[in-house]
């Protein structure tokens, strides 16, 4: 009897989010514009973490991962206070666009179309080979131990090379974007292969996803319009990864004796990505919070992230292991103060949102582009985890800034060339 007001809670959330996206992008020009606003990265990660979660969930007796006891007043209850988040997100931006982002000033974003130089090659081949060398020695660590990967990161060398790994990673982006712009695919391939291999023996799929997906979207940037192709191809190649990559990594760390290859067949599927593995549960962790509701309100958790309130609370003893799950926005505004934590956090996330957007319109270096809009998981915050994240996001605004000096050292030379009287 529920379903209906569930699939029509869903379609709600749906239809705030786009008028999010709209109010964001309009006046917005071209689709380098329109990609560069955080309004599209909220969508797509709020797609993923729960729209799409809530639909498997509704279409499987209301399961939700981590919390058996949910049924489907739990589900719609929590659908109903995403619909409210939302609310309070569009009124944050909306706030913005009437006092500050009026369009009327908006200027015209630069077309990314600069061939990288030998500057630009030379910087990005060092981030790319130190990272491929932490990511490598991140790798052997991982295969030759016992435990989850959190464990191995959580050590100051393992810090360290982590660090170190997302010099690659935004690297690989850049030159896998430029790559495929300018047709020079076995470029593309060799740089996706080597790292993409290092990648997969640390168990990190998403580090492996996220630099592709990044240069698909530039290359959307190049042409001004949206390549149907490229977004069906990302989507099938994202979707075995994400199938694939834990029952591949599991058979290699396994002794070939002990393998259940019938075992290692039933996690390869679309409803084991949701209902069994933690890839994509936003939506599980904030029926949870909302329902349950037992962790101690906390304004803090607004700075510091809500994953350890969460963590402590609802998991002590995966915690204990060194394994966490995130919050997200959501579920880190309701641990800050329940429901009216939900709605403040909500507009003063939108407003936050709202105000890089504002920003980002006027944004001219490509370099800068790449370092800022690389980490968006950083503006969006999806995983509510602000300290985990901003380590990711200082690396790659630090490649962005490394690029950008050295392009600015050469433009400074080439203007000093041009004022010179000729001899």
């Amino acid at each position: 009897m529920l379903m209906p007001l569930q699939i029509a809670a869903w379609t709600g959330q749906v239809v705030i989010l786009l008028g999010i996206v709209v109010l964001a992008t309009m006046g917005s020009r071209t689709m380098f514009q329109r990609l560069l606003s955080p309004a599209c990265w909220i969508a797509f990660f709020y797609t993923l973490w729960f729209l799409v979660p809530q639909l498997v969930s509704i279409s499987n007796n209301n399961f939700v991962i981590g919390f058996p006891e949910a049924d489907g007043r739990a589900v719609l209850m929590s659908q109903v206070y995403l619909c409210v988040f939302l609310i309070s997100v569009w009124t944050g931006f909306l706030i913005v666009r009437c006092v500050i982002d009026t369009g009327s000033r908006s200027a015209a974003a630069f077309a990314p179309l600069r061939l990288l130089d030998e500057r630009d090659k030379w910087i990005l081949g060092v981030f790319y080979a130190v990272g491929l060398l932490a990511t490598g020695y991140l790798g052997l660590k991982y295969m030759g131990g016992e435990g989850a990967r959190s464990v191995l990161v959580k050590s100051p060398v393992g810090i360290v090379m982590m660090t170190l790994s997302y010099f690659a990673i935004f690297a690989m982006a850049v030159i896998l974007g430029h790559a495929v712009s300018s047709r020079r695919y076995v470029i593309g391939v060799l740089t996706l292969l080597a790292l993409g291999s290092a990648i997969f023996f640390t168990g990190a799929r998403g580090r492996l996803l996220w630099p592709i997906a990044m240069a698909v979207v530039f290359t959307w940037m190049r042409s001004d319009r949206i390549n149907l192709r490229f977004v069906l191809v990302f989507v099938v190649l994202g979707v075995f990864t994400l199938m694939l990559f834990d029952p591949l990594l599991a058979m290699v760390r396994t002794d070939p004796q002990d393998v259940d290859y019938d075992q290692l067949e039933e996690r390869v599927s679309i409803a084991h990505l949701f209902l069994v593995k933690r890839n994509f549960d936003g939506f599980a962790n904030f029926t949870m919070i909302v329902n349950r509701d037992w962790a101690a309100y906390d304004p803090r958790v607004y700075l510091t992230g809500g994953r350890l309130s969460f963590m402590y609370t609802y998991f002590p003893e995966v915690w204990k292991q060194g394994v966490g799950f995130g919050t997200t926005i959501p579920g880190m505004c309701w641990l800050g103060g329940g429901a009216w934590g939900l709605i403040g956090g909500g507009m003063g996330y939108g407003l936050l949102m709202g105000m890089f957007n504002f920003l980002m319109k006027r944004i001219r270096d490509e370099p800068l582009m790449w370092g800022l809009r690389f980490r968006d998981e950083l503006d969006v915050c999806r995983r509510g985890e602000f300290s985990r994240v901003s380590r990711q996001g200082i690396c790659c605004r630090v490649s962005g800034a490394g690029l950008g000096a050295a392009d600015s050292q050469a433009l400074g030379a080439e203007r000093c060339g041009r004022d010179l009287p000729a001899e």
